[in-house]
């Protein structure tokens, strides 16, 4: 499919989206209603991930830590010792996601790859051991309590609300990161993909790119982050392990990385396949531990697979149409020899 068809195929398959979202409620139960609104939200997350290793090739292995912060964030905000509305609340908790991003991603300017994830990785542990699992910050070792409010004509404690209201930010924060790919900062985010040195020397700032792909990337997650505190109504550590930024990468890298469909698909499968996986291998050997083990063989086929195909490709015969080929036999040349 050519670039223009596939621009101009994705508004519809974005409609279709929501379209078949919107009928849900309608059609799932309680528990599986539960289960799209947790993908909702991860396609959220996953947003991020494409934005900070699809686009730029980063990868980093902290954007759940970063849901954590907005989630916790948003509970201590919203807690009876401070108070604050959810309309001011939330945009602080978004905002200390992208600020602490940017403290991290100052120190990890010249790191790329293997190097960028262990980082990201460590950082990710250290906020979890230091910050989520303190008493001490989060006050409670079972997690902090939110309440759902009531947002102008909207009351959030209705499941069928809620739902509504995630399925609009999703569709919302689609659209914004559909027309930063197509401004001028997406370009340079993509431009630093696949060499950082050409795009310096075409004019790109290195170091305000990156930062700007690491907060926003944050920024993105904490919203999914203030989601998930929302919807689940308890803020606590197990949620927001270092380990469940590798199974969401890990998703939206089998889902292909680049485009908001991946994030569609890598949130559905993050929110639809755990419980289904639980609940189909729960006398398996491996019941709690299936969810990772089908995210990490998924994974590993999907690269293996493009590494065969890319070693296929190279061995193709140059043309534009290899088969079938034609075999030609040179005629035979009869030269006058002298008797």
């Amino acid at each position: 499919m050519s670039t223009v068809a596939r621009r101009a195929s994705a508004p519809l398959a974005l409609a279709a989206f929501v379209a078949a979202a919107a009928a849900m409620p309608s059609v799932l139960g309680p528990a599986r209603l539960l289960s799209m609104s947790l993908a909702l939200i991860f396609a959220v997350a996953a947003l991020s991930v494409v934005v900070i290793t699809g686009w730029t090739g980063q990868t980093s292995l902290a954007q759940v830590t970063f849901m954590g912060v907005g989630a916790f964030t948003l509970a201590r905000l919203m807690a009876p010792r401070v108070g604050l509305p959810l309309y001011l609340a939330a945009p602080a908790a978004i905002l200390a996601a992208a600020v602490l991003s940017v403290v991290i991603g100052l120190p990890a300017l010249r790191l790329r790859g293997i190097y960028l994830a262990v980082v990201t990785l460590g950082f990710a542990q250290v906020l979890q051991d230091a910050a989520f699992n303190n008493s001490t910050i989060t006050e409670s070792q079972n997690g902090l309590v939110v309440a759902r409010p009531v947002l102008g004509p909207l009351d959030l404690s209705g499941e069928h609300t809620l739902y509504y209201l995630l399925l609009g930010v999703l569709v919302g924060c689609c659209l914004l990161v559909a027309a930063m790919r197509r401004s001028s900062l997406g370009r340079r985010m993509i431009s630093l993909r696949t060499t950082e040195v050409g795009a310096s020397v075409r004019g790109v700032d290195l170091v305000s790119t990156k930062l700007a792909a690491f907060s926003i990337s944050a920024a993105l997650a904490g919203l999914a982050g203030v989601l998930y505190a929302l919807e689940i109504q308890s803020v606590g550590p197990a949620p927001f392990n270092p380990l469940q930024s590798i199974f969401l990468l890990g998703l939206v890298v089998i889902a292909g990385q680049r485009s908001i469909a991946a994030a569609l698909v890598a949130g559905i499968l993050y929110g639809w396949m755990p419980p289904e996986l639980t609940r189909h291998f729960t006398d398996s050997t491996f019941g709690p531990n299936a969810t990772n083990l089908v995210a990490g063989v998924g994974l590993l086929l999907v690269l293996i697979s493009r590494e065969q195909l890319r070693g296929m490709a190279l061995r193709l015969p140059r043309g534009r149409w290899p088969w079938p080929r034609r075999i030609t036999v040179a005629p035979e040349v009869h030269r006058n020899v002298p008797a």
